[in-house]
């Protein structure tokens, strides 16, 4: 990415800025709050991850829709919306007054923060660099482990400080008065634009390509770093609990979480372009799986800190090249719809793994034998990856 123009420099910085802020949707930073919102709401464990789940799972139905507008708006509309959409998410939340007004400020935090933040950032960087993708997708994607590591830690701070509405208040301001007017200058001229017409583009039909063999066999490894990631970040105070860390152990955790992610998208993006999106996105979910065991098997904390290296070697691999690897395999007129589609899976994914993990724990199962389930859930899915032959060398028919 030498000599880059004035556009493309602007474009990467949205990219990123997106990717960051999207925090405020994603479950590392709401995570933070749980303790104080099950109190509030008197909700146990399994009823809070009940509802944050159904939440999610909405959300992601209805990204599928909403991520295709990215291939016929203007770029600059489309993240405005989800910014605006972001500040209004915050401000839900921070004036929630009972459960209902709870699980409608978690459905606009995950489907603003989480789902069309994420997808404007990284599908606009797939789109716009085709020589430099994979490193363009990794830069932008570096928000993500950089508001993990910036993001719970304020929210503790503010939380202690001022409480937890007045936390969320922030939030709100912060999306409206600073990402907003940044994106709007960062976005001037067209930049990031679809390349082609909306009359050029053929209908997008969801169910014919989840029916491709390909892809439903791939479709298990993309929704798999979601379900465990959500599971773990979610629970993290009940792990914490049962394993006899503190909170204070997680918050370093998350530090080299943060900093191993880092680290794995810049080398996945430089591979990537080196070697392509295909070859890269083989064995990517083998790291995390080790990660699950390793977690399951001891109650040291050296184990959440090894699972936190091995994850994010999983996570820096599918913030990059699985976004490239659908480039690559299906070209980039229809990568808006591409992306929603295979982001809303991983969605519900995440969705589900806070309840079914929240209500296996309350029905008895031992934290240890949940986790190791997931590393075995993790290594079929990895093997149903290889089958698929959307990481083979031969390119699938568009």
């Amino acid at each position: 990415m030498r000599q880059l123009s004035g556009d493309s420099l602007r474009l990467l910085l949205f990219g990123f800025m997106f990717s960051f802020f999207s925090s405020f949707g994603q479950t590392y930073f709401v995570a933070v709050f749980g303790g104080e919102l099950r109190q509030a709401f008197g909700l146990s464990h399994g009823m809070f991850g009940g509802i944050y789940s159904g939440a999610t799972l909405i959300s992601g139905f209805l990204m599928v829709r909403v991520g295709g507008l990215m291939d016929i708006l203007p770029l600059r509309r489309y993240a405005l919306a989800a910014t605006v959409g972001l500040a209004i998410a915050n401000l839900a939340l921070a004036l929630s007054a009972g459960v209902v007004g709870l699980a409608l400020a978690f459905f606009l935090l995950r489907l603003f923060g989480q789902g069309m933040m994420t997808h404007t950032a990284v599908t606009a960087m797939a789109r716009s660099f085709e020589k430099a993708r994979g490193r363009a997708v990794a830069f932008a994607t570096l928000g993500h482990p950089a508001g993990q590591a910036v993001f719970p830690a304020l929210g503790v701070i503010m939380m202690d400080q001022f409480g937890w509405r007045s936390a969320w208040i922030l939030g709100a301001a912060v999306c409206a008065f600073f990402v907003v007017p940044v994106a709007t200058v960062l976005l001037r001229n067209g930049v990031g634009n679809p390349a082609a017409a909306p009359a050029q583009r053929n209908t997008f039909m969801i169910w014919r390509f989840l029916a491709r063999r390909e892809i439903a066999l791939a479709m298990p490894a993309l929704m798999t770093p979601a379900f465990v990631g959500t599971a773990v970040f979610f629970h993290q105070v009940l792990i914490a609990e049962v394993k006899g860390w503190t909170t204070t152990d997680f918050a370093g955790a998350f530090v080299v979480f943060s900093a191993s992610t880092i680290a794995a998208m810049a080398l996945y993006g430089v591979l990537v372009d080196r070697y392509s999106a295909r070859r890269m996105a083989r064995y990517f979910l083998v790291p995390s799986t080790i990660g699950c065991f390793v977690l399951a098997a001891t109650q040291s904390v050296w184990a959440l800190y090894a699972y936190m290296v091995l994850s994010a070697l999983t996570f820096g691999a599918m913030a990059t090249v699985t976004s490239s690897l659908f480039a690559e395999v299906y070209g980039s007129a229809q990568l808006g719809s591409i992306r929603a589609t295979t982001m809303a899976a991983g969605v519900v994914s995440s969705a589900l793994s806070p309840v079914l993990f929240g209500v296996g724990y309350d029905a008895g199962i031992a934290l240890n034998v949940l986790l190791g389930a997931m590393g075995f859930m993790s290594l079929l899915a990895s093997g149903l990856l290889l089958l698929s032959g959307l990481t083979s060398a031969t390119q699938a028919p568009a």
